[in-house]
């Protein structure tokens, strides 16, 4: 269940080769890195709603484990030849165990929903990560970036005064 927005592609933000001057436009990174952060603050949302969708069906998961430990224990119950103590007589207890099919079905069914669920919230942290390991490298060529710009205003300018060369013999 991953809404649309969710779905950032990384390759889309890389960062492009330095200039052969070797100048690197620290605005163009700085901007590329905001817009990563974004992008996982956006993310971040996204996980905390399906992780807010997971907790909201805990009870309803709990309730599904326990109708599947109910349905195996019956089933178990009718191959040892039992089913007629729990359900009666023996037209109940085939009822019934169509009916704890049923049940088992929509177990089954439930699980299914919350492995789509379970899924998503997979591809979104995975995405996540994405997003952060991308992020570091936007900040590491940042901050050398940075780093360069402030060693070229540290360099010292060498002026001299340029004098004529005395004429060759």
């Amino acid at each position: 269940m991953l809404p649309a927005e969710t779905q950032h592609d990384v390759a889309e933000d890389a960062v492009d080769a330095p200039p052969a001057d070797g100048a690197i436009d620290r605005d163009a990174l700085a901007v590329k890195l905001s817009a990563a952060r974004e992008q996982i603050e956006a993310l971040a949302r996204d996980l905390q709603t399906v992780d807010a969708e997971l907790e909201g069906l805990s009870i309803a998961r709990g309730q599904h484990q326990l109708l599947l430990s109910a349905c195996t224990k019956l089933e178990e119950l009718a191959a040892a030849g039992g089913a007629e103590l729990f359900w009666g007589d023996r037209a109940s207890a085939q009822i019934g165990a169509q009916q704890v099919g049923r049940a088992r079905e929509r177990a089954h069914e439930f699980q299914e929903y919350l492995g789509v669920i379970e899924d998503g919230r997979a591809a979104l942290i995975k995405a996540l990560n994405t997003h952060q390991d991308h992020a570091g490298l936007l900040e590491d060529d940042l901050f050398e970036a940075l780093e360069a710009e402030e060693r070229r205003q540290h360099e010292w300018i060498v002026e001299r005064d340029i004098s004529e060369l005395p004429a060759r013999k």
